[in-house]
């Protein structure tokens, strides 16, 4: 194994972004098309905090780390030290890492960790300097849910102009009843105004430098500052990258597509990055490789949409439908064709009585369902 890849929700689109994960590493290893090297799946979900024997440099080159508020991760920090400290290289991606995760704060209130916690694992080992995980509208003066997201030319992780491959100026992230939500991370440069190895890479302006801009990703080349480790954050969930939205006759957004939208270009360059080059000039679509099923509501509470994250290794006939707890049919969320990809589509709880709820999923002949509790 190379890669350690670890999913904390059972995410659908997580499962697609391990495809494509897999896929790359073959090309790293001079033999393309043998199948080797691969990632190992983790699912945090039911197999715990990855332990010392797990968390070894000398096993995974690399680990991938993905959640919506990672609590797994937040649990047990040491082995996680200890793999850096040997040398071992992160990539971490997640938006509500600081207070969803470490439990730290609340959501509308910056964290500055120099001053409040300065010997915090997210300073020490992250290198995160202010940061706030979800503000409500105050940060990007619209209410849309796709929020553009703008990277620096030249740069190892954002270059936004690439010569084969669409232009990165966009990622879903999400609004409900019209506010946005906009998590930022500013890096510490551990005083250094220079960012001499602690790189700002995603602003959600256009920026013509390093540090202008609000930062909502950053890399970290740790060998200058005595550190022998790699680090990646991106303050946003990256297997939502999206490549068209659609919207209703209300002007609503109905579904998203993560169809060609080069997730599949964004994780190489990651594995380039740690010293894994990835030896393919261009990469095609991949698909995904099984029927998955996941459910997301919004982090702060009483918002009102449930999203619903699906994969399709396939092109067919699809239903999606909410039931109660009887089996009885709530509402259907989707009923037509389909291609094989990745898609979200979201449902208001407003007018949900109280209880217990499953969204289910037909399609090939094969029924696969999440179960959700609303609380009014």
């Amino acid at each position: 194994d190379s890669v350690l890849f670890v999913d904390e929700d059972a995410d659908a689109w997580a499962g697609y972004t391990y495809d494509i994960l897999n896929y790359l590493l073959d090309f790293t290893d001079g033999t393309p098309g043998n199948g080797s090297p691969t990632a190992f799946y983790w699912d945090a979900a039911t197999m715990g905090y990855p332990d010392a024997s797990v968390l070894d440099a000398n096993r995974f080159k690399a680990v991938f780390w993905t959640a919506w508020g990672p609590t797994v991760f937040a649990s047990d920090t040491v082995n996680m030290k200890n793999y850096l400290d040997a040398g071992g290289k992160l990539f971490i991606s997640s938006q509500d890492l600081v207070v969803g995760g470490f439990g730290i704060g609340d959501w509308t209130v910056e964290i500055n960790f120099p001053v409040d916690y300065p010997n915090h694992f997210c300073r020490t080992y992250l290198k995160m300097g202010r940061v706030i995980d979800d503000v409500i509208g105050g940060l990007i003066p619209k209410a849309d849910t796709v929020v553009p997201f703008y990277g620096i030319a030249t740069d190892p992780i954002s270059d936004p102009a690439p010569t084969y491959w669409a232009p990165m100026d966009s990622v879903l992230y999400y609004g409900f009843e019209g506010f946005t939500y906009s998590g930022y991370v500013f890096p510490d440069d551990e005083g250094n105004a220079v960012f001499d190895t602690i790189f700002p890479c995603w602003f959600y302006e256009k920026v013509p430098d390093r540090q202008s801009g609000t930062p909502t990703g950053y890399w970290y080349d740790g060998p200058t500052y005595g550190d022998p480790y790699k680090l990646v954050v991106f303050y946003w969930n990256y297997q939502y990258l999206v490549d068209s939205v659609s919207y209703d006759s209300a002007g609503n957004v109905s579904y998203y597509v993560f169809d060609k939208w080069r997730e599949d270009e964004l994780t190489k360059r990651i594995l380039d990055f740690f010293g894994m080059t990835v030896d393919v000039k261009e990469i095609p679509k991949i698909r995904p490789s099984a029927l998955k099923l996941s459910l997301k509501a919004p982090s702060i509470a009483g918002l009102g949409k449930v999203t619903v994250f699906y994969t399709l290794p396939a092109s067919g006939e699809l239903k999606v439908g909410l039931y109660d707890a009887s089996g009885r049919l709530v509402r259907t969320i989707f009923n037509g064709r389909r291609k094989a990809g990745a898609y979200a589509i979201s449902f208001p709880t407003k007018n949900l009585r109280a209880g217990t709820y499953f969204v289910k999923l037909d399609f090939g002949g094969r029924e696969i369902s999440k179960k959700f509790i609303f609380i009014k």
